[in-house]
C-alpha cells in the first residue's frame, strides 16, 4: 500500500516538476500517519 502511495506520488512529482510539491505530499503522508497512529493510541514514532 505505501509502496503504490510512494509510486503514485512520484510520478506525481515528475508531472508537476516541482520539489515543493513533493515536500507537501510528505507532510500530508507524515500528517495523516500521526492522526491515525493518535486515534489507534499507536504512537511509536521510533
Amino acid at each position: 500500500m505505501e509502496d503504490s502511495l510512494v509510486q503514485a506520488g512520484d510520478d506525481l512529482n515528475k508531472k508537476m516538476n516541482g520539489s515543493v510539491w513533493r515536500f507537501d505530499i510528505n507532510v500530508m503522508w507524515w500528517y495523516f500517519n500521526l492522526i491515525v497512529m493518535l486515534k489507534t493510541n499507536r504512537v511509536d514514532y521510533f
